[in-house]
């Protein structure tokens, strides 16, 4: 168990990439460009990245947050639900 979630805290977290691609329901927020809320649990991202051929998928619970600015997403660690590489 890591010490953010023997603390419960819910760090915001940052991963530059390439190019994504969402997987499963998302809805873009209200007065937003930016935002996305996963509508379904398990609801996805795939990265794809910079210099390699890496990619990394996130999978999140129902009701997160994401944004996608410039090549970099931003999310909570408590939100995500599984993560592969």
């Amino acid at each position: 168990m890591s010490v953010n979630q023997q603390l419960n805290l819910n760090v915001k977290l940052y991963k530059a990439f390439k190019s994504c691609k969402l997987k499963g329901r998302w809805n873009l927020k209200k007065n937003s460009f930016h935002e996305y809320v996963a509508l379904d649990e398990g609801a996805s991202i795939i990265l794809y990245g910079i210099r390699s051929e890496w990619n990394e998928i996130f999978s999140f619970k129902k009701d997160s947050t994401i944004t996608i600015k410039n090549s970099i997403i931003e999310y909570y660690d408590n939100d995500v639900i599984s993560k592969s590489e």
